[in-house]
């Protein structure tokens, strides 16, 4: 399926392999990477580096991406779907060795929300700064985060000293874009388009690429 809708990209486009979920919670995530390099289509990625253990594994090891950014844990505690145990310090501390390994580390950016990187990783993203290459720059502390259509819990994230950031995507029959533009559709499962990677709500779709070339849908 994926192919499918890969074979009716006929614009010039970028695949940013993020959005609504953790990329590598997909087992078939090296193949859809080779496929969308096949075509020529330049793609980035930002990961927590959790998931499928061999799609980690490609990702970290990989040449693919144009630019590769790591959601890393924060000292507080906010990311709570990641448990930031031996098993992901090792994942971290090896990504970042690979990624040197294959001198692909000016490509490397490293996210977290909060005032604090999770401590543990603290070594290795200074050894990373100190020997290996990684950009003072691409290290970002944010403290915006989006509502997400209202998934998360503003009022403790507000508590924690986090900026809460509306992403609402329509009013009065009108659909657009937090950011003031409609150019990041989000391809969903069953190959329908989302209008915007901001419409977390799923309220806007306008068409299906496993069906249909892309230059048609966007010319709606």
């Amino acid at each position: 399926d994926f192919d499918r809708a890969i074979n009716n990209i006929d614009m010039k486009v970028g695949i940013s392999w993020t959005g609504y979920s953790e990329p590598c919670l997909s087992p078939d995530l090296p193949e859809m990477c080779e496929s969308v390099k096949s075509k020529g289509i330049s793609q980035v990625i930002s990961t927590t580096l959790t998931g499928n253990d061999r799609s980690v594994e490609f990702v970290s090891s990989s040449k693919c991406f144009d630019s590769f950014t790591i959601h890393a844990p924060d000292s507080s505690g906010l990311m709570r779907g990641l448990k930031p145990d031996e098993n992901y310090i090792n994942k971290f501390s090896s990504c970042l060795e690979q990624m040197y390994a294959n001198n692909q580390m000016r490509k490397v950016r490293i996210i977290t929300f909060g005032d604090h990187f999770y401590e543990p990783l603290v070594p290795f993203i200074k050894d990373a700064l100190t020997n290996k290459g990684l950009q003072k720059e691409h290290l970002k502390l944010r403290d915006t985060v989006s509502t997400r259509a209202g998934g998360l819990d503003s009022e403790e994230l507000s508590n924690q000293g986090l900026q809460i950031r509306s992403t609402s995507v329509g009013g009065s029959g009108t659909f657009y874009c937090e950011k003031q533009k409609l150019n990041q559709p989000v391809l969903l499962p069953d190959g329908e388009l989302s209008i915007c990677s901001f419409d977390y709500g799923f309220r806007c779709t306008y068409g299906n690429l496993f069906s249909e070339k892309l230059s048609v849908l966007r010319s709606r």
